[in-house]
């Protein structure tokens, strides 16, 4: 009626990206997001792949100008700073208990 062959917007995938505080957060196919066009979206799968091997303790973000950021880790948290009875609630779970004996 208006032009708009239905099937074919049914079979066209629609690409999108999140962008949260200037980093890339998300990227995908179908809804939500901001919508990209499938050579940025390319583009951004291409980057995400060649990401750089990041020094001991470091890893990198991707801004939203599709570069790559260093940033430093926090710590990870010491198995003797955790609470005990979470402690021995994790343990339960992974030897099989529900946790709550």
């Amino acid at each position: 009626m208006f032009g708009i062959d239905i099937e074919t917007l049914r079979l066209t995938p629609r690409y999108y990206k999140v962008v949260e505080d200037g980093y890339l957060i998300a990227v995908g196919i179908g809804p939500g997001g901001e919508e990209i066009t499938a050579e940025e979206y390319a583009e951004i799968l291409v980057l995400i792949a060649d990401k750089p091997t990041p020094p001991e303790g470091y890893d990198y973000r991707l801004t939203a100008a599709l570069e790559w950021e260093q940033y430093e880790l926090p710590p990870a948290p010491e198995p003797d700073e955790l609470p005990a009875d979470d402690a021995l609630e994790a343990l339960e779970l992974l030897l099989g208990g529900d946790g709550d004996e």
